[in-house]
């Protein structure tokens, strides 16, 4: 990636959580509810994304965490990978975060008494990007991220399995995975947008494609993340891969 960046380097962490009722939450309502309010965290899964000097870019963590690992657990690595965005001024990425992700962090952090952490309770606000609301064309029209991701050329389906290597993560995890990978990719596209870049875009999807395809024996369900016809386009076109 030629030429001088006309920005600052940038450090992007996309998060996404899915989540299941909590049988003591669902007890003292005689299981009448379906409030995602008495919903604990079953998987939580995160990217870590950091801009060099020169416009490159480089994954740092891609992983997650679910059942039968304690949400209490769960939660202490959001708050280590929250820390992130906040020690380095980056961006937080989510897809819907605004409304459900962020609720759900500090509602559960509350259940388990975790105020002192302070990624999970910022003493300062952080840059938070709900890439949902850069998606659709107006309040009410928000569309899902599958769609989302289709109409900018490419699949984000937690069930493909495209070398038939076997599910190696639970269904959740999965999910998780595969829609923090395709919120990032999501703001890759807006963040060009917003700088006039098409380098921004390449570059950092090119960094993402090819760690998910030097990982893909234990997480196939990535792969399909890893590569577009418009992507190779513009790889070829910067020299990038």
């Amino acid at each position: 990636m030629a030429g001088p960046l006309r920005h600052a380097p940038l450090t992007l962490v996309s998060i996404d959580l899915e989540t299941a009722p909590d049988p003591q939450a669902m007890d003292m309502l005689a299981n009448t509810s379906r409030n995602v309010a008495v919903h604990r965290i079953s998987a939580a899964a995160w990217l870590v994304m950091a801009e060099g000097q020169g416009g490159e870019w480089r994954v740092e963590e891609l992983d997650s965490l679910g059942t039968p690992t304690e949400e209490f657990d769960i939660l202490l690595a959001l708050n280590r990978v929250l820390r992130i965005v906040a020690d380095r001024g980056g961006e937080l990425v989510t897809y819907n975060g605004q409304r459900h992700d962020l609720p759900i962090i500090r509602g559960r952090a509350t259940r388990n008494w975790m105020f002192e952490l302070d990624g999970l309770f910022p003493p300062s606000p952080i840059t938070h990007v709900d890439v949902m609301r850069a998606a659709g064309l107006g309040a009410g029209d928000w569309p899902k991220l599958r769609e989302a991701c289709a109409g900018l050329g490419f699949t984000c389906d937690p069930d493909q399995d495209p070398v038939g290597g076997g599910r190696k993560l639970i269904p959740r995890r999965r999910k998780a995975e595969v829609d923090a990978v395709a919120t990032m990719i999501l703001r890759l596209h807006g963040l060009a947008a917003e700088r006039r870049d098409a380098r921004t875009l390449a570059g950092g999807w090119s960094a993402l494609a090819e760690h998910i395809t030097h990982h893909a024996a234990a997480r196939p369900h990535l792969l399909q993340l890893s590569t577009s016809p418009d992507l190779e386009a513009a790889a070829n076109q910067y020299r990038i891969r």
